[in-house]
């Protein structure tokens, strides 16, 4: 069509905060029809989202707040006080970082992986909560009990968060066609 060339030309121009245009194609409609012209012009334009930004920007800061509050596994299961002002700390944080980066995240009626992925985030940031107080009160009944029960713990959960994210990343990904160009 006559327009390809201004189209293109205006599309190298055009930068779509937190898109990259990707492909465009022109066509005539074959529905509007004055008297022998067709009046109007289709401009389809395939863009895709900037994930890295998110990536880097966003689910980055989640993930360091996330391994301070599992650090805690790593101090001694008698020092509760210690143990769980670490944990509700990282939490608070968690949920205020969320809260600040709420404008930068698209509004969507529909949950996204890294949706779910702060979803998930937020249960393995307060279940080193649960896990140092199930650790005190075994370590007064078995100090033995209570370090194996910690050990097992600094293994377990990391590789359960990991796993949590990486099916809820696959299920997602096999239902919608959408979800694996941004891939």
């Amino acid at each position: 069509s006559p327009f390809d060339n201004l189209i293109t030309e205006s599309l190298s121009n055009t930068n779509i905060y937190e898109w990259n245009i990707v492909d465009f194609s022109t066509s005539k409609p074959t529905n509007i029809v004055f008297g022998t012209e067709t009046l109007g012009h289709n401009i389809n334009i395939i863009a895709e989202r900037q994930y890295f930004y998110y990536l880097i920007k966003v689910y980055l800061p989640i993930l360091i707040v996330l391994l301070i509050s599992l650090s805690v596994l790593f101090i001694n299961p008698v020092q509760l006080e210690s143990r769980l002002t670490v944990s509700v700390v990282c939490f608070l944080a968690l949920i205020a970082y969320t809260y600040i980066i709420d404008n930068d995240v698209p509004k969507l009626s529909y949950l996204t992986i890294m949706d779910y992925a702060i979803l998930i985030s937020y249960f393995f940031a307060a279940l080193p909560i649960l896990q140092s107080i199930t650790a005190y009160s075994i370590n007064e009944k078995s100090e033995d009990r209570s370090i194996k029960f910690n050990n097992n713990s600094k293994i377990f959960i990391p590789i359960l968060y990991l796993l949590s994210v990486m099916i809820m990343s696959l299920i997602i990904i096999s239902s919608s066609e959408n979800v694996i160009g941004a891939l």
